[in-house]
């Protein structure tokens, strides 16, 4: 089986971003979530510090956004 993507350029480049770069966000989401289950499972925490944590997580698996 094939699957073919077309996007009509320059009107599209959101959309073509989004599909370019949903494995990397899949892996990124996969990351956080595990990142996130260890903080709350194993350190206590305030809310606030939790959830600055989880914050400091979502960045990091981000950070090739940057790139």
């Amino acid at each position: 089986m094939k699957a073919i993507l077309e996007f009509l350029l320059p009107e599209e480049s959101a959309e073509f971003e989004c599909a370019n770069r949903a494995s990397r966000m899949a892996s990124a989401l996969s990351e956080i979530r595990l990142e996130v289950r260890a903080v709350l499972k194993h350190e206590i925490k305030t809310p606030l510090e939790a959830l600055e944590t989880i914050r400091d997580i979502i960045n990091e698996a981000l950070a090739w956004e940057d790139e």
